[in-house]
């Protein structure tokens, strides 16, 4: 009998990412990003701005105040 290497069955994207189902998009993410765009600012400044209790008509009047500036 021959000794022949194993060979691993190839991984689905699901074995490297998680299946769709496991992690879905989560709407902080996409709101992150967009405060990194209107405010050219970090990832880490915009998540810190999110962490505060403001409620969404209050952090547009900041956005749109910075945006004048």
């Amino acid at each position: 009998m021959t000794d022949t290497p194993s060979v691993d069955p190839p991984l689905r994207d699901e074995h490297l990412f998680g299946s769709i189902e496991e992690s879905p998009p989560r709407p902080h993410d996409d709101l992150v990003a967009c405060g990194m765009r209107a405010l050219g600012t970090s990832k880490p400044a915009v998540e810190r701005l999110l962490e505060t209790e403001l409620t969404p008509g209050e952090l547009e009047s900041i956005v749109r105040e910075y945006n004048r500036r």
